[in-house]
């Protein structure tokens, strides 16, 4: 699992740098997590006013988790707080934190598979904490070695978001190897589209009356053994065959 993590930090470091440059706003990580967990929290029944018999939307509820991956590892990207000394590399020191926590927290998911399904209500309100960890206490510049204790409190409270956000991946019923699989899923699509035309206007994300993550990740979650990219690629290929032009 360590090179899966590993690509999935050279991944999103590398989709970080295109948006970037494509973008005039700064990116605030811990409101785009904020806003995936109030997108999560609209896959269950919540609401007292309105759809009360409703079922849970699991297959967008997955979906969503793995957008909020997508934050959380972009959080050790730009906002993991380090104190540079001399011969040390800022992008090796975030990505060991980031990779480091991944691994102890799929070895302790590993030993101790899920076995029951929480409450709604359980779940919501565990998916919901995931917001306290998500306000910065300073800004990156402000570090120093007189503020030490800060920066750990500020590491702290990171690694805090994403052990809580592997608390509700464990609650839901998956696994790390699975989410792990979503995102570079998720990853393959978004290069698929580019490639198919995306930026020109050309490419066909509705598949046959439905959006084509949809499709892709109702797959994903229905294969009993974890598919490999070259098979994630070779299903994209074909559904978008059947795709009418």
């Amino acid at each position: 699992m360590k090179e899966k993590f590993e690509k999935i930090y050279q991944m999103q470091t590398e989709l970080n740098e295109k948006s970037k440059r494509s973008s005039r706003i700064e990116p605030n990580w811990g409101r785009c997590v904020r806003q995936e967990v109030a997108e999560a929290i609209d896959c269950f029944p919540w609401k007292h006013w309105k759809d009360v018999d409703s079922e849970i939307d699991t297959l967008n509820y997955f979906i969503e988790l793995v957008d909020i991956y997508h934050f959380i590892v972009s959080a050790y990207i730009d906002d993991f707080p380090i104190i540079l000394l001399e011969g040390n590399d800022s992008e090796s020191y975030r990505r060991e934190a980031f990779v480091t926590n991944s691994i102890a927290i799929y070895n302790i998911m590993n030993k101790y598979p899920p076995k029951r399904e929480p409450a709604i209500e359980e779940l919501l309100r565990n998916i919901e904490d995931i917001i306290q960890y998500t306000f910065r206490k300073y800004e990156s510049d402000e570090i120093s070695f007189e503020n030490i204790d800060d920066i750990m409190k500020e590491q702290h409270r990171i690694n805090l978001l994403y052990h809580q956000f592997a608390k509700v991946v464990y609650m839901s019923g998956y696994d790390f190897e699975r989410l792990s699989t979503g995102y570079i899923a998720k990853n393959l699509l978004n290069q698929f589209r580019q490639t198919h035309g995306y930026a020109e206007g050309v490419y066909r994300k509705n598949w046959q009356g439905r959006e084509d993550n949809h499709v892709l990740f109702e797959w994903l979650l229905n294969q009993d053994k974890v598919p490999s990219e070259k098979e994630i690629w070779s299903f994209l290929v074909n559904e978008y065959e059947k795709v009418e032009r």
